[in-house]
């Protein structure tokens, strides 16, 4: 017996719906991820280059890069633990 697309589509809809809240969840995970980890975090190191390109022999590097440094690193763990 064959299964139609449709059928097939209604079964899982059904299999799933106990889990409703866990697969939206789920969903929003992968989606917050990928946004950090693709989007956020590329964003911050082009900042960072941006300002070494802006460096003189006075700046200090932790006044310059520190905020920088620090978000990125948040922003690499939670881009990890989505």
């Amino acid at each position: 017996m064959k299964a139609s697309t449709q059928a097939t589509l209604r079964f899982c809809a059904e299999s799933c719906r106990p889990y409703r809240g866990r697969l939206i969840a789920s969903a929003l995970c992968v989606i917050a991820g990928v946004l950090i980890g693709d989007v956020a975090t590329p964003l911050v190191f082009a900042d960072a280059l941006l300002r070494i390109t802006k460096l003189t022999s006075r700046s200090s590097l932790w006044e310059t890069f520190g905020p920088l440094v620090i978000l990125y690193a948040v922003l690499l763990l939670l881009g990890t633990a989505f």
